[in-house]
């Protein structure tokens, strides 16, 4: 528990009595934020493809802890309408709201599929498709919500190539 002294924040001072942990670092989210944070995301996805290509399964699997913090920021959006930034600038104390929001909206489906195991190549497959699944989800979500465009022509680009990877080279897995 937390004893608060003294708050010049009326709206804060409860909170912090409480011992809930106020979601004070995230503003609200922009078309401009969540379109970045897709675009980050579906790249990522595609450089995914290319190291597997290179031989380099543990760079893709670094690869993978960035497309699950995308994940995790843009769920966080979907489900407060704030945007937390980017995940590596986050502490213990500005990151537990953040997952808080998400494990409340998503329940235990966010840690099944963050979760995941990619312990093999053929995991890290069945990982990227999982989490170009959530994102396609979560980003039309919020086109709708904040009202941009969703990028159909990227998220179409990265799916087809990484469908036409995993088909001509089948042999990595």
């Amino acid at each position: 528990r937390r004893r608060l002294l003294a708050c010049r924040d009326a709206d804060l001072a409860p909170q912090l009595d409480e011992g809930a942990d106020p979601d004070i670092y995230a503003p609200p989210a922009t078309p401009e934020a969540a379109q970045k944070a897709l675009t980050m995301f579906w790249i990522t996805a595609h450089k995914g493809q290319k190291v597997l290509h290179r031989g380099m399964p543990l760079m893709a699997l670094q690869g993978q802890t960035l497309l699950r913090q995308e994940l995790i920021r843009l769920w966080y959006m979907e489900a407060t309408g704030n945007d937390c930034g980017p995940m590596s600038r986050l502490t213990i104390h500005t990151l537990t709201p953040v997952i808080r929001a998400v494990q409340q909206a998503r329940g235990e489906t966010a840690l099944a599929l963050i979760g995941r195991p990619v312990r093999t190549v053929a995991e890290i497959y069945a990982d990227i498709d999982a989490l170009c699944e959530a994102v396609a989800d979560v980003g039309r979500s919020l086109a709708q919500k904040l009202g941009f465009a969703y990028s159909e022509a990227l998220e179409t680009t990265v799916r087809k190539s990484w469908h036409r990877f995993k088909t001509e080279h089948a042999e990595l897995r």
